[in-house]
Parts: structure tokens; sequence; C-alpha cells
């Protein structure tokens, strides 16, 4: 579960510990507890990405995003290339998901 709070007077996320003890949801399961800070730009985006997927809560987002997220990147660890396909002439452009070091 992802545990977000708000501070009273900004639209800012906060919180930056990850707490170990494991808790126990409705499901049964074993989960951890995180807290988050985001800058301003990145709560922004947060609440973008929540509206656009309808998501419920804070927490679908975030398990939402590590589904894609994880799955990106193991693809490209597999040397998969990801493209985006454009609506019009349909011509594919690359997705690069890490710059290169070198």
């Amino acid at each position: 579960m992802v545990a977000l709070a708000k501070e009273a007077s900004s639209t800012e996320l906060t919180g930056a510990e990850h707490r170990s003890q494991p808790s126990t949801g409705l499901t049964g399961r074993e989960r951890e507890r995180f807290s988050i800070t985001l800058s301003p730009s990145a709560a922004k985006a947060f609440h973008e990405l929540k509206t656009l997927t309808d998501a419920d809560t804070d927490s679908e987002v975030f398990r939402n995003a590590l589904r894609l997220h994880i799955s990106l990147v193991r693809a490209f660890r597999d040397g998969k290339k990801i493209y985006l396909e454009t609506d019009g002439d349909k011509s594919l452009i690359p997705v690069n998901l890490f710059a290169p070091v070198d």
C-alpha cells in the first residue's frame, strides 16, 4: 500500500520514510507502507495521471505505474525495443527509457 499525505498549505505530497514493518490489508496479504515526497512538478504529473486514468486511490496510481514501469524495464533489459506509432502516417517513434551512459 502506498500512503500519501498532503500538507494543508500545499499541493505537494509529503513524507520521506519507508516503514519496514509489514501491514496486512483487507485481502490478508502482507503489504509495505511507503511515504514519499514529490516535487511540485511530480505532484502535478501524479494528479494528472490519476485524473486521466480515473484511478480511485493514490495507491492505484502507483501500483499501475509500477506495473507498467517494471514491464518496460524488463523488456529493455531483454534487448527489446519499444516504439510509439503515430495515428496519421503510422510511423514508429522509438521510446528511449534511459539515456546512454558513456
